[in-house]
């Protein structure tokens, strides 16, 4: 049984249990901004090969509209659009790393999601036992000062 100034025998868990929720929903803050950073960089990585796109489009546009030119004029057009091939193909594998990081990040989020919803259920079962430990408590405090009374009135009614 329980003494009336007698702490709580779980605050230690009550509080690790809180410090657990706010550390989750850091956690989940972060991830959420990292998720958000890396939709941003997708859409970075997609404007700048459209950007490569249209540029080339552009070139191979001029290029028909001038006609007849020097050979090393021909060689030279070719070289250039042998180098915007090879970086098109940099700028996909780009487009194709940062989608893949934004699905990484929207997993960290989702797991983030779990572990505060976890960290909320384990408070709230602590805070639950908490509640019973004192609705306890005040019943124990109530019954005693019952008791106490009852005690008083027959020993005043003993006396008498």
């Amino acid at each position: 049984m329980s003494k009336p100034g007698e702490p709580y025998p779980l605050e230690a868990a009550r509080e690790l249990r809180t410090k657990a929720v706010d550390d989750a929903g850091e956690a989940l803050a972060m991830a959420v901004r990292a998720h958000a950073d890396a939709a941003q960089n997708v859409e970075q990585e997609r404007a700048r090969l459209a950007r490569h796109d249209d540029e080339t489009a552009a070139f191979v546009q001029s290029e028909r509209t001038v006609g007849a030119r020097r050979a090393d004029d021909a060689l030279i057009a070719q070289a250039y659009l042998s180098r915007r091939r090879k970086e098109r193909a940099d700028r996909v594998q780009a487009v194709a790393r940062a989608e893949e990081d934004e699905r990484a990040r929207e997993r960290a989020v989702i797991a983030a999601r779990d572990a505060l919803a976890s960290a909320k259920a384990e408070a709230e079962a602590v805070e639950k036992h908490h509640a019973r430990w004192r609705e306890e408590r005040r019943k124990r405090a109530e019954a005693k000062a019952d008791d106490e009374v009852e005690d008083l009135v027959t020993a005043r009614h003993g006396r008498e």
